[in-house]
């Protein structure tokens, strides 16, 4: 199944689109009954998106032109399909039952985003229904200049669910038509005697006239309202350009002062280590794009930290060694006099106070021995 924004015949036509066709215009939500909006919703493609081009949003409105037609026209076809059971003519009953399978087929080609192929199963089959009652009307009677009028009616649904140049094709074959077959089918003794009466080209420009004026001014007006519309979705779309980018200006603007605010804040943070004021860790910003670094600064910090702690005990212990050290002389110089541990909170209290008691161990034991000592 196509998808209805993929096609190939709306790739190609968006290929060629002018700058005022290819603008962007937001999608309003439709409202309408909970019934139409069922109907819709299996009979049409899915809604364009916010961003849908002007082309997406003319091909969806005939979409859902399409899918309306075809729930208005499949009960009367029905009906009269019904009907045509109780006419002479033998035929008519397995014509209409064509059409009206053809309008049931045509909302699945709708649904599956073949808009134009639904648009011809909605309106050709109509042609079709007319041309086979002129055809089997033999003779040609007064009554297909009345059917010959009604090809006016075709051409106006038509333009519905049909782009204007499939439109114009559709009027030039119905005079093609009606041309040939006031020419060469034969007619009964009365329509011969009206058109010798009236003229053969009195009677045949008739129906020509009808078909082609309403076609052109139909085709003219449904230029004219595509042309509002589009240029209605323009201003729009100018609109919200202008108001987008306001509103993108305003987060740009917020987010280059809360840069410029986190970018101090770091600096600051940074100045006082440098000067010797270490604190606490770096908060994280307001501006997400920072994090990283003060991710980064506060690893080294806690670095820094650690290191300035780590020599802060060296030059504890570098004293306390210098300090023992000259404890130690001092004893050897008086070994009679006790050897006090030093307090200090390095790793060399445990030292000197195992040392120390080695030392009033030594000296109790050569108190005890005074003989061996002399």
């Amino acid at each position: 199944m196509n998808n209805f924004y993929s096609s190939d015949k709306t790739s190609q036509s968006e290929g060629s689109l002018s700058p005022q066709e290819a603008i962007i215009v937001p999608t309003k939500k439709s409202s309408g009954s909970k019934f139409m909006n069922w109907w819709h919703s299996v009979a049409s493609p899915p809604a364009p998106p916010e961003d849908a081009t002007v082309p997406r949003r003319e091909e969806y409105r005939r979409a859902r032109s399409v899918s309306v037609v075809a729930l208005v026209f499949l009960p009367m076809l029905v009906g009269g399909t019904i009907t045509s059971l109780t006419m002479p003519n033998p035929y008519l009953f397995q014509v209409l039952l064509g059409v009206v399978a053809l309008y049931i087929i045509a909302p699945l080609f709708n649904r599956a985003g073949h808009v134009f192929i639904a648009g011809l199963l909605v309106t050709i089959p109509l042609q079709f229904v007319m041309i086979y009652y002129i055809l089997t009307t033999t003779p040609l009677n007064e009554t297909a200049l009345q059917v010959y009028d009604m090809f006016a009616l075709v051409i106006l649904l038509a333009l519905a669910v049909l782009p204007v140049r499939a439109i114009w094709v559709i009027a030039i074959l119905d005079c093609i038509f009606v041309v040939l077959d006031l020419t060469y089918q034969p007619r009964t003794p009365e329509f011969t005697n009206l058109l010798g009466h009236e003229g053969f080209m009195g009677i045949l420009v008739r129906p020509l006239i009808l078909i082609m004026f309403l076609t052109g001014v139909s085709a003219f007006l449904l230029a004219n309202v595509s042309k509002a519309v589009r240029q209605s979705y323009q201003a729009e779309f100018i609109a919200n350009i202008e108001r987008a980018t306001a509103q993108q200006n305003e987060i740009e603007a917020e987010a280059k002062r809360e840069l410029e605010e986190s970018i101090q804040q770091i600096v600051q943070a940074h100045t006082s280590t440098m000067n010797g004021r270490t604190g606490e860790r770096i908060p994280y910003p307001t501006a997400k794009v920072l994090w990283p670094l003060v991710g980064i600064l506060n690893t080294l910090w806690t670095r820094l930290q650690r290191a300035q702690y780590r020599e802060h005990e060296l030059a504890q212990l570098q004293e306390a060694l210098m300090a023992y050290n000259e404890t130690v002389q001092r004893t050897i110089r008086y070994p009679e006099q006790p050897l006090t541990p030093h307090q200090t909170k390095t790793a060399l209290a445990p030292l000197t106070l195992s040392i120390a008691s080695l030392h009033r161990e030594l000296l109790q034991r050569l108190g005890s021995q005074p003989r061996n000592l002399r």
